[in-house]
């Protein structure tokens, strides 16, 4: 799997985080959820997998769905209005394919980054216990709340 698939696909997986669930990404990248019990412990343990290190996964699954949008929002299909002075009505309708596949996908990472700061709260009830944790976790509501903004400057 590419790793833009693989970082949309975390994506679209952080946007269902069950109630009461530990994250752990496994071996190939993808993220899993298990029922807090009293096999979450050595689940953890057998993936190496720590609190701190979920923040980590997340941060770096937003980051990367980040980048991706901001090569989408930075890409010369992107711009709209780019076939304006080109003569060559193939290359035209070349660069309005390119940009309608762009377009399309930045509105569906935008839908799933909208969807993604409910879910993260059903997360802080999980650390209920544990305020860093959760501050950690409004850090990263925060920061995708705000890249949304940019987001809807260029889907709008």
């Amino acid at each position: 799997m590419k790793l833009n698939d693989r970082i949309i696909v975390n994506l679209k997986i952080l946007t269902n985080i069950p109630e009461n669930s530990k994250i752990v990404v496994t071996h190939n990248g993808i993220i899993k959820f298990f029922p807090v019990n009293y096999f979450t412990s050595v689940m953890r343990f057998f993936y190496r997998e720590s609190r701190s290190k979920s923040i980590v996964d997340i941060t770096n699954i937003i980051e990367s769905t980040f980048e991706i949008c901001d090569n989408i929002m930075n890409s010369k299909y992107f711009t709209k209005g780019i076939a304006k002075n080109i003569e060559d009505s193939f290359v035209i309708e070349k660069l309005n394919d390119e940009y309608s596949k762009q377009y399309s996908t930045l509105v569906s990472i935008s839908d799933e980054l909208k969807k993604l700061p409910e879910s993260l709260r059903t997360l802080k009830s999980t650390y209920a216990n544990d305020r860093p944790m959760i501050a950690k976790i409004d850090v990263i509501i925060n920061r995708i709340e705000r890249y949304l903004v940019v987001i809807n400057k260029h889907i709008i």
